[in-house]
């Protein structure tokens, strides 16, 4: 919930809808409950396994019976309804000061953290206009390049040689965003430390029905849950991602490998992609635009296309199976390594004719419409 002030201050400069009207579906699904699907049920069982049941607090949301639910059982969650009907009601002012607050910060401190009322009290939010890259024919904007993997995106599409590009998507292709995705890295940790393991992130995007375009990432820290603690009477998940805060030379920024982007064509097309995956999440997001922008694909099936990504700490390419197959060791020097998993990735065109989802098929996935 430490986002709450940021997505309050999004609404407040660009939202047209009450707030209490957003918020309804997430009251009523928290309320009423949903039926756990296939990722829910594997994470729920991961930290089972890996805390012996959790925090008491959680495992009284999403362990019930002591043991991890079965895929398809109701996850209800009356507590965050209520938080989320104080949120529609009264705004950020819950998230500054107050009981909700005061139950964060005695959570965190009960198992060992240092998070004070204070902390939260004051308004951390700026709004400013997005960086921007060109890449071909379009306009590549995303948030801060110094403290977000749009710096190692927007290095790497800088770095690119188009020319080397082959036609089919083949060895050419892995070669040169490998070669690129490398250079763009050498440049992030030479500027900054950022946290480099962290995999458990959440993307989505939105469009509205006058073309605006919203890219969202968000990250849970060093976990699925997070610090896996939950504030008593709240059904808030505390996250984990003070690390973030690290001193790097960015001074007191966070630095992260989050990259929410909006690709804008020369044709008028335009595009909110982004992803999930840690470190590998600017590699993810090069193919994506390299196979929208380069080679006119669609979002669809940008997002289809297998992935590479390139590991910071050693240069190691990370690839799908069908491009690892493409390279060997004996070309690069570098270690080859299959990844079985990348991260969701999702994505939505909007053209003259209208908005067009990009899921990602790999994964379990939502679509709403409102």
């Amino acid at each position: 919930m430490v986002p709450v002030p940021g997505l309050l201050a999004a609404h407040g400069l660009l939202g047209r809808r009450p707030l209490a009207e957003l918020l309804d579906p997430a009251v009523r699904l928290a309320r009423d409950g949903f039926a756990i699907g296939r990722d829910l049920t594997r994470a729920v069982a991961d930290h089972w396994e890996r805390t012996e049941g959790g925090a008491p607090e959680f495992a009284a949301v999403f362990l019930p019976s002591g043991r991890p639910p079965e895929r398809g059982s109701l996850l209800v969650q009356p507590d965050l309804a209520v938080t989320l009907e104080t949120i529609a009601r009264d705004g950020v002012a819950p998230f500054r000061t107050g009981p909700i607050v005061d139950v964060m910060c005695a959570t965190a401190q009960a198992d060992g953290g240092f998070l004070e009322p204070e902390d939260l009290d004051h308004d951390g939010v700026t709004a400013g206009a997005p960086e921007q890259e060109a890449f071909g024919s379009a306009t590549v904007y995303g948030p801060s390049r110094e403290t977000s993997g749009a710096g190692v995106l927007f290095s790497a599409l800088g770095h690119l040689e188009t020319s080397r590009l082959d036609r089919d998507r083949g060895r050419e292709y892995v070669s040169e965003l490998a070669r690129a995705l490398r250079l763009a890295w050498k440049e992030r940790t030479r500027a900054a430390r950022a946290a480099l393991s962290s995999q458990h992130t959440t993307h989505l995007c939105a469009a509205d029905a006058d073309g605006g375009l919203a890219s969202l990432t968000l990250t849970h820290g060093h976990r699925r849950f997070g610090s896996g603690l939950v504030a008593p009477g709240t059904g808030i998940v505390l996250n984990s991602g003070i690390n973030l805060f690290a001193p790097t030379a960015s001074g007191p920024l966070a630095v992260t490998n989050m990259t929410p982007i909006v690709v804008e064509e020369g044709n008028g097309d335009r595009h909110a992609i982004g992803s999930v995956g840690g470190p590998r999440i600017p590699g993810i997001v090069l193919c994506a635009v390299v196979d929208l922008v380069h080679y006119g694909a669609s979002i669809a099936d940008a997002i289809a296309a297998p992935r590479l990504a390139v590991r910071p700490a050693d240069g190691a390419l990370e690839a799908e199976s069908e491009l690892l197959a493409l390279l060997d060791a004996g070309e690069t020097g570098l270690p080859l390594v299959a990844a079985t998993s990348f991260g969701t990735t999702c994505g939505i065109t909007i053209t003259s004719a209208g908005a067009i989802p990009g899921p990602d098929h790999r994964f379990e996935y939502g679509l709403a419409r409102a």
